[in-house]
């Protein structure tokens, strides 16, 4: 592998561990339906499986990777080390 290929590699490794940016009014959380969720907050992972959510979502695991890229309409849903939810935002 040639050293352009590696600095290469080496910046687009860096680039998806940027952070998303995370919503900070409830206008923002309106954008993903998240303030409809507020029930989430202290469930399991293993409930999630039970509630229907009619949008995209990913969950966001403590020291997780995850894409930059921004989607208003997608729900994250953060879980802590023990599978709780403890955090809803939009992106």
């Amino acid at each position: 592998m040639n050293s352009i290929m590696k600095r290469y590699l080496l910046l687009m490794t860096l680039a998806a561990c940027t952070p998303v940016p995370e919503p900070e009014t409830p206008e923002d959380l309106a954008s993903c339906k998240a303030d409809e969720f507020p029930f989430l907050i202290g469930q399991t992972t293993d409930d999630l499986e039970e509630t229907k959510i009619l949008q995209p979502v990913r969950i966001i695991r403590p020291g997780a990777i995850v894409t930059q890229d921004y989607l208003p309409q997608r729900m994250n849903i953060h879980v802590n080390n023990a599978g709780t939810v403890t955090r809803l935002s939009c992106g």
